[in-house]
Parts: C-alpha cells; structure tokens; sequence
C-alpha cells in the first residue's frame, strides 16, 4: 500500500531494524531521522553511515529490502542524534553525489503526521529513484493511471548523456493532485518511486521537500 509520508511503502515503516523502528513514536533522545533516495544497490550500511557520520552521530540506519528476492529497495532511513544534525546532513547531502549516483535526502515524516498545504502555480511534480531504465512511455503510463500526463522529461547527463535518476511529470490538476498522493512510495522497474513538488524556478535550496508540500484545491 502507499504510505502517507516520506516513506514509500507502509512496510518501510513498520519492518524492525536494530535498535527500534526508525518512524515509529520517539523522543527527542532517540534523535532525528532523514530519508536517503536513489541510493546504488550496491551501497552497504558502513558506507551510507560514514557518509552522514560526518555530519552528527549516526545511530541507526534502516536500508528496506524487498520481500520477494531480499535485494535493496534504492532507499533507506538513517537516524542521527538530533534534529540538528539531521538537518544538517540533508541540507548538505540532498542532490549530491554518492557512489556514481545523486542521492537525495530529507526529513522523514512519521507515520500519521499530517501534511503541510500551500499554494503551488503549477501541475509539474519532480519523480526520483527512477531506475536509468525507464523511459518517457514507462512514466507516461505509469502516471496515466492517476489522470491525462502533458508532458515527461527526463534531464540527462551533459557529459555521458545517460538518465539522470529523475523525471518531471506534467498531468492535468487534478491527476497531479492524485499521483501525489498515491504516486509516491509506488513501484515502476523495480524501483521504489519518490514524487514531490519541484523547486520554484531559481530557487537554490539544496533541499527538497518531499511530501510534506501539497496541493492546494481551488
């Protein structure tokens, strides 16, 4: 089932990991948790640890796998010792790169907390985790299952000109309101997908707020 926050699926939530549920209720002392997308398959937890070490202490990571064949989902949850470092480590590690892939990161919202709303002038949502296998007709389907898809884009690198693991997707207002709400945390080429509003045009924020942005119906 889709879930209703940064996590992809219900089963990310709720599957143990050592040392707690990494969304489950917490206090402050239990510390603050981001959500790392588009991770390589191949990333350990050793790896994805010395990599937000830098920013706070890492203390627990999460990396959900899929039930079927127990190989990694593309994402993860990596709890730091607080909020602080939490946002630090996103701050700094949304969009960068890691292992040969741009990883995106941001604050995990737990299970059940509502959504903040706010005005957004456009039906375009930003799609990452894709794999460098999808392509324009893959999306197009995909999303056609929540309304009329205007258009697709998928930048690709300016040096190699392979798929950059991300995708815009234009749908008629009401599908984009619907696909994301249920597009996220959605499956397409073995992929777990992340869908979010993207960024105001010259915005630099190197972060991205995923799913806690929502529309607001006129």
């Amino acid at each position: 089932s889709f879930s209703d926050g940064n996590v992809p699926l219900e089963k990310a939530r709720t599957k143990p990991s050592p040392g707690g549920n990494p969304n489950g209720n917490r206090s402050e002392e239990d510390g603050a948790t981001a959500y790392v997308g588009n991770l390589p398959y191949s990333a350990t937890e050793e790896q994805i640890r010395e990599l937000f070490e830098a920013y706070g202490t890492v203390k627990r990571i999460f990396l959900p796998t899929d039930k079927n064949t127990g190989n990694p989902k593309g994402f993860g949850f990596v709890t730091l010792g607080s909020r602080e470092e939490m946002l630090a480590a996103t701050k700094a590690l949304d969009q960068s790169s890691f292992l040969g892939r741009i990883i995106y990161s941001n604050e995990s919202v737990p299970k059940g907390q509502p959504l903040r709303k706010r005005d957004v002038a456009t039906n375009k949502l930003y799609v990452s985790n894709i794999s460098f296998q999808t392509t324009k007709e893959h999306l197009t389907a995909h999303f056609g299952h929540w309304g009329t898809v205007l258009d697709v884009y998928i930048p690709l690198d300016r040096d190699t000109g392979d798929p950059r693991g991300f995708s815009f997707v234009t749908l008629a207002k009401e599908g984009a309101e619907k696909a994301l709400e249920e597009g996220n945390g959605s499956e397409l080429n073995g992929r777990t997908l992340s869908v979010s509003i993207p960024l105001p045009k010259g915005q630099k924020s190197p972060r991205r707020e995923r799913r806690s942005e929502y529309f607001t119906r006129k």
